[in-house]
């Protein structure tokens, strides 16, 4: 991947573009690759070229750009020297100090128990995506992972679910049991489901109906000698729209016509019928509407309260202040920090994501041996 990224840059400037832009051109390349990278900019730069860089490394921003502006929400918020704290423009000082929206009682037993996971690079070896994550998620808790892209959240969560390509080394247990997870059929044995990043690609079958997509998970509770019960899988997708208030024309409806939103419930109700312990969620509202993710945060905390732990991934800061109980700090692999209840803001987030702002807390690892 890194050498496909030197290609891409060395194409970009050698076509002696009066103006380049480079969106996170670093994030598959060594620290000796960046720094020759910021050499031939610098370069081209001198020549009279102009650039505009895109990164979420504010060191790269502070060590290379002449101004910063800043986005949120699409919106311009400031052009600002590299010097200034960006990490307040970046969140909002308003959301920054807005209190948590709710507050759940004390989670007791562990559920999900990860001991020094480490995720190998699927394309460069001897490189791991996460260098040795350990963490729990109790019964009734909403553990979040956060930081910026490529940090380890979905490889976290892929790992988990045994899809991780490159493959893993490390401990899993459920319910103090230890688990193997060679593949997704041993993830859904433990007691897993997993709700991917790419519903269309990874978590729906978009050619496919509303009614056969909600029956995927369960079709081995919904067969009798390898055939589908057919009225029996009807009347749990009936029952799963109506709870879920997934809006439909009818169950034979294509989900490839269905709203993000709606597409996006079935993609979590098709495992629900399974009583998962442990929901895997990555970026669960990500292109779905105001009224969908509160129905999803909702469902979520219903989940929570019959018992069910949850490890969210997401890069909706606001999404993370809504639901974590804890929030699992990872930069480039590492995890980097902790917070638990009132420390959970977006500014104290992003500080410890990116490195920037206020001084970060201290690294941390949990139960490190």
């Amino acid at each position: 991947m890194g050498v496909q990224q030197i290609l891409e840059i060395a194409r970009a400037l050698a076509d002696r573009a009066r103006a380049i832009v480079l969106d996170e051109p670093t994030a598959a390349l060594t620290d000796g690759e960046v720094a020759r990278l910021f050499e031939l900019v610098r370069a081209r730069r001198a020549a009279g070229a102009a650039f505009v860089y895109i990164s979420h490394r504010l060191e790269e921003i502070a060590a290379l750009c002449d101004r910063v502006a800043v986005l949120r929400d699409g919106e311009l918020v400031a052009v600002v020297e590299p010097t200034t704290d960006l990490v307040p423009l970046m969140t909002g000082e308003a959301v920054a100090d807005r209190a948590r929206p709710r507050a759940r009682a004390a989670a007791t037993e562990a559920v999900l128990a990860v001991s020094h996971l480490r995720v190998a690079h699927p394309a460069r070896a001897g490189a791991l995506v996460v260098d040795d994550l350990t963490f729990t998620v109790a019964d009734g808790e909403v553990v979040a992972l956060a930081g910026a892209m490529g940090a380890g959240r979905t490889a976290t969560l892929a790992a988990l679910f045994g899809t991780a390509r490159a493959g893993f080394t490390g401990t899993v247990t459920v319910d103090g049991a230890p688990v193997a997870l060679r593949g997704p059929r041993d993830a859904i044995a433990a007691g897993f489901a997993y709700v991917p990043e790419d519903r269309k690609a990874m978590g729906l079958v978009l050619e496919l109906s509303v009614g056969d997509n909600l029956a995927l998970a369960a079709l081995d509770r919904l067969s009798r000698f390898g055939v589908v019960d057919a009225a029996r899988a009807e009347h749990a997708a009936l029952a799963r729209v109506r709870g879920m208030a997934i809006k439909i024309p009818h169950l034979g409806a294509e989900v490839a016509t269905l709203s993000g939103g709606n597409q996006q419930k079935i993609a979590i109700g098709k495992w629900l019928d399974l009583e998962p312990r442990v929901l895997l969620l990555d970026e669960p509202t990500r292109g779905v509407d105001v009224g969908a993710k509160a129905e999803i945060y909702a469902l979520v905390e219903a989940l929570t309260a019959r018992g069910h732990a949850v490890l969210l991934a997401s890069s909706d800061l606001p999404e993370v202040v809504r639901l974590a109980d804890r929030v699992l700090v990872l930069r480039e692999g590492v995890h980097v920090g902790t917070l638990a209840g009132a420390a959970i803001t977006p500014l104290a987030i992003m500080q410890l994501a990116v490195g920037g702002g206020a001084a970060a807390p201290e690294k941390t690892r949990e139960a490190r041996a």
